[in-house]
């Protein structure tokens, strides 16, 4: 018998989709992925992808109804080599009310240049939500883990 599929496929990571975009250009997922802690990953389609204001107005009302029902979260985000949070877009990160019902926000950025620049601009910012860039995702699930530890005390 001849086997169909020698590579991995899928691979599933767990949680449940709270909202899923797709479009030519991007997949946008927001997943829980334990009680209180969601992901958003946006998902490799081009290289060089801009993030739009748009798919930042989506996931806002994604999260906006997930902690409505239950309660605030905390918020890493998982990005791609290719992706580019340009000024725009890190000007309507600093917006306050973008973070309503977040706790804290950890960003995987695998550009140098956009990891310091998102961390100098989150500590200049006003705001009252952390926001910090990390170079892996094990790095920001401690830097979040932390966090938790700190609001439940």
């Amino acid at each position: 018998m001849e086997q169909l599929f020698t590579n991995t496929v899928a691979v599933q990571r767990t949680g449940t989709i709270i909202q899923h975009i797709q479009t030519d250009y991007f997949s946008l997922i927001l997943r829980e992925i334990e009680g209180g802690v969601l992901i958003v990953e946006w998902e490799e389609v081009m290289e060089n992808y801009q993030i739009q204001d748009s798919e930042i107005e989506s996931l806002r009302k994604g999260i906006r109804n997930y902690t409505l029902k239950n309660g605030p979260v905390l918020l890493f985000v998982k990005t791609f080599d290719g992706i580019i949070v340009g000024p725009e877009i890190q000007k309507k990160l600093q917006n306050k009310e973008l973070y309503n019902g977040i706790h804290a926000v950890a960003i995987e950025l695998h550009s140098t240049t956009h990891r310091i620049s998102l961390n100098l601009s989150a500590q200049l910012s006003r705001n009252r939500t952390p926001i910090r860039a990390f170079t892996s995702e094990s790095s920001a699930r401690k830097w979040l883990n932390r966090r938790r530890k700190s609001i439940q005390n």
